[in-house]
């Protein structure tokens, strides 16, 4: 991997981790992500040249922008320990989510929009999840959706979780409203293992 050219790509400065709150960081560092991409298939070409389905960034547009200006990073200063100051970043402040899988969510989901846009596809995510990924996954689409950056019949998620992950579940529009919750079904696993949900 060639770092210096990633390096040179990324959007970085020292003052950004110094404040207590980095607003939209996806946004900030769109070039160095899609840089690395580039990189990833690169070696996944060299690697195994017969795979055919490697999804792409699109282009950043004010769309997006406003997509991705969900997440956000602060800091904060819990104490000091002999001499270091210990600090807590905090990668859950998308209120919808409470999760950091939000900021992977949101790039993925914005995958599946420019794919949909290229090829008229439906998209239909099945989400085997212990609650995290999912809550992440139904929000993104419903941003998504609410944002009109692609139609509700277009892309879909379909949630699969475990009986004891019920009470970490939250109702949202994909819930409350009858066409989106017919579009975007949860469905509950029986059974006393979570991790069945995976197999």
């Amino acid at each position: 991997m060639n770092l210096k050219l990633f390096r040179d790509n990324i959007v970085y400065s020292t003052d950004v981790l110094l404040k207590p709150i980095v607003n939209n960081p996806l946004l900030r560092y769109y070039k160095g992500i899609q840089l690395a991409e580039k990189l990833v298939q690169k070696q996944k070409d060299l690697n195994n040249p017969e795979e055919v389905c490697f999804l792409k960034l699109p282009e950043i547009t004010e769309k997006y922008i406003k997509f991705f200006e969900h997440s956000s990073v602060s800091r904060s200063n819990i104490l000091v320990y002999k001499d270091h100051s210990i600090e807590l970043l905090n990668l859950m402040s998308d209120h919808s989510t409470n999760t950091t899988k939000t900021f992977p969510t949101l790039l993925t989901v914005a995958k599946l929009i420019h794919h949909i846009e290229k090829t008229g596809e439906t998209v239909i995510i099945l989400t085997p999840s212990s609650g995290n990924k999912a809550t992440a996954f139904r929000a993104a689409v419903e941003k998504a959706i609410e944002q009109k950056l692609v139609a509700a019949e277009k892309l879909r998620t379909i949630t699969l979780i475990p009986r004891e992950s019920v009470s970490k579940f939250r109702a949202s529009k994909l819930y409350n409203d009858e066409k989106l919750n017919k579009l975007n079904p949860v469905f509950i696993l029986s059974g006393n293992k979570s991790d069945d949900v995976k197999k």
